[in-house]
């Protein structure tokens, strides 16, 4: 599994983004992941912040 790449210029090179870190974005994140997709998790909060 590779990771996200950053171009140095603020740019990220990356399978699949998702936006909104509640409990549902991060547990797609963590499935995708687990199939060797490389992820990033976009929220304005910390992950699972929120979530009830």
């Amino acid at each position: 599994m590779n990771s996200p790449e950053s171009a140095g210029d603020g740019t990220i090179t990356t399978s699949v983004a998702i936006v909104g870190a509640g409990i549902v974005g991060v547990a797609t994140a963590l499935n995708l992941q687990r199939k060797g997709l490389d992820v990033v998790l976009v929220d304005e909060r910390e992950p699972g912040e929120g979530a009830s």
